[in-house]
């Protein structure tokens, strides 16, 4: 046979060297075309993300409109520059609503509606679904979530009745444009927003619902994981409906918690009000902190908040407004700094690795295409918060 491509020829010979290495059989042809073709990359295989020219990057994002942000694929782009190209980019994944993103969508819905005069529970349930098609053994397990998430809007309902921060904004859209030569877009949804006004100045507590499981802790934010909350700190100081605001907390509202600890002779309504209290950071500001959570020298509302002769308890995690303002010009320096290399492509196979716990590899859905090896890991270095936000004003002892 008359062979006039060498990449032919190149896989010919791997063929045949195959040949060789799973059976023992060696083709006559075998050493003439070695000498013909000489080394090829047999038995070796590259790994390693292979650039694309920016330009390319560039072009293809001006198709789409731009460079859109959200804290979910800044999340990929820190955790794995290559995560965030698969998925965000080439688009590997192909959303489907399960029956667990529907479950939530509910929940959100439903904490949405519930302050309406007209609300009734059954009925809007009744109309979410009226158009969703569930199964037998889906129909039972939304028939137990919906009386749980009738004792939690009550939960809710009653946390709310504790603040002075009555004016409430829900599913709240933040859209605004950085300052790039590709257009770059930065977005997010924030749950719930409980706002006091007072001379002027809007006061902000920023509430996140979470059914499932979650992480606050702000040590990981000078590496750019665990940047929610922050990034929506960041995102209400571009929004002109908020402007003159400061704000008097983040925090996450777990609204599905888990009852079953429960022992037997406990309140289940006690028990589920203290397990569904705020977890995150308070301002250090007790004027603004008792406006916001009338009980927080002894909270219900807020996990962990207590005050003693000495101040703030040692579980009470609290922020000072410089504190709270570097967090925020921390997460805009970590979603600029994302979005530069994006836009120079630089989509390299970079899992990161925080003292013990690889924070990128465990979930990720690309294994089978990254291959990545220990040479490919970012070791990052622990770090306090306090460290890195400045003073040490803060009582919490999770640092």
């Amino acid at each position: 046979d008359v062979i006039y491509s060498k990449l032919d020829a190149s896989l010919i010979l791997a063929a045949k060297l195959d040949q060789v290495r799973k059976y023992g059989v060696q083709d006559p042809d075998l050493e003439v075309l070695r000498q013909t073709i000489g080394k090829i990359p047999y038995m070796a295989f590259d790994h390693q993300y292979q650039p694309i020219a920016k330009e390319e990057i560039h072009h293809y994002l001006m198709e789409q409109g731009g460079l859109v942000l959200s804290y979910t694929n800044l999340d990929k782009y820190m955790k794995c520059g290559f995560y965030y190209y698969l998925d965000c980019l080439l688009k590997l994944r192909t959303y489907e609503e399960t029956f667990t993103t529907l479950i939530g969508n509910y929940f959100h819905h439903m904490l949405e509606v519930a302050r309406k005069p007209s609300f009734q529970f059954d009925e809007e349930t009744t109309r979410y679904f009226a158009e969703k098609s569930l199964s037998h053994k889906e129909q039972f397990l939304l028939t137990r979530l919906s009386e749980e998430l009738r004792m939690v809007i009550e939960v809710v309902l009653y946390q709310e009745s504790l603040s002075e921060h009555q004016r409430l904004h829900f599913e709240t859209r933040i859209a605004f444009d950085l300052n790039y030569p590709v257009p770059v877009t930065m977005k997010g949804f924030i749950d719930k927003i409980m706002e006091r006004e007072e001379d002027g100045v809007k006061y902000l507590s920023l509430i996140d619902y979470k059914t499932g499981h979650f992480d606050i802790q702000l040590d990981s934010c000078i590496h750019g994981f665990h940047l929610q909350l922050p990034s929506y700190a960041y995102m209400i100081k571009q929004c002109q409906a908020f402007e003159n605001s400061k704000i008097t907390g983040i925090y996450i509202a777990p609204i599905l918690p888990n009852m079953e600890l429960m022992k037997p002779k406990e309140d289940p309504n006690v028990v589920r009000r203290e397990a569904m209290r705020l977890v995150g950071y308070s301002t250090s500001n007790e004027d603004w902190l008792k406006k916001f959570d009338h009980t927080y020298q002894d909270s219900v509302m807020i996990k962990g908040m207590k005050m003693t002769s000495k101040g703030f308890g040692p579980y009470a995690k609290i922020l000072s407004e410089s504190q709270m303002q570097a967090l925020t010009h921390l997460a805009e320096r970590k979603i600029k700094e994302a979005a530069e290399h994006i836009l120079q492509a630089d989509f390299t196979i970079n899992p990161k690795q925080l003292q013990d716990k690889n924070m990128s590899c465990q979930f990720c859905p690309y294994a089978d295409i990254c291959y990545h090896d220990y040479q490919d890991i970012v070791y990052l270095k622990s770090q306090r918060y306090q460290d890195f936000l400045g003073g040490d004003g803060d009582a919490t002892l999770d640092g």
